[in-house]
């Protein structure tokens, strides 16, 4: 289904309750149904590069309920959408295994608000964002969350103290 022209995706797809992998790159997602997946119990990758979720995303009125029925859900790659940040309760599930989250390419200026949740994430990659420092609020949401991996390359990072403190508590837990 990648690149396919769609003209919203403000629906529900029905009809293939055993989908595992879901490409939607491509589609034109500024107006997003909390429900479009919600049809997909068994969905474990989800693609979504260049589906101008950055607007869709914020046009959910309960983002919680996107995900919601995608317990197996494994890898969301959501990179190039024009994401500035992440709705509150998009990952708040009880999902079956760790989740890889890529985010690349997007408008991040900070660490998104993921849920205060240990190990709901194995990797995080926010490669080639807006990310130029680690705030305090950041680094906590890293402790708790508890990431196996977390990318942040071709980030414009600024040399502070933060960032210091940050890399010296990254270099401790990879020993």
């Amino acid at each position: 289904m990648a690149n396919v022209t769609v003209r919203d995706c403000n629906g529900t797809i029905y009809g293939i309750e055993n989908l595992e992998y879901l490409d939607m790159s491509g589609f034109d997602c500024r107006v997003l149904s909390e429900h479009l997946l919600s049809h997909f119990p068994k969905l474990i990758t989800l693609i979504a590069q260049d589906a101008t979720l950055g607007i869709g995303l914020n046009t959910l009125k309960n983002a919680s309920e996107f995900l919601k029925i995608n317990a197996d859900l494994k890898h969301i790659d959501l990179m190039k959408n024009s994401i500035n940040t992440l709705p509150d309760g998009l990952f708040n599930h009880p999902f079956r295994q760790k989740l890889t989250i890529i985010l690349d390419r997007n408008n991040f200026q900070s660490l998104p608000n993921f849920p205060s949740k240990p190990n709901t994430f194995q990797l995080i990659s926010l490669k080639y964002n807006r990310i130029s420092c680690l705030s305090e609020d950041d680094m906590a949401k890293l402790n708790i969350i508890k990431l196996s991996s977390i990318f942040l390359r071709g980030n414009p990072m600024e040399c502070s103290c933060n960032t210091i403190t940050f890399l010296g508590a990254t270099f401790r837990s990879y020993k």
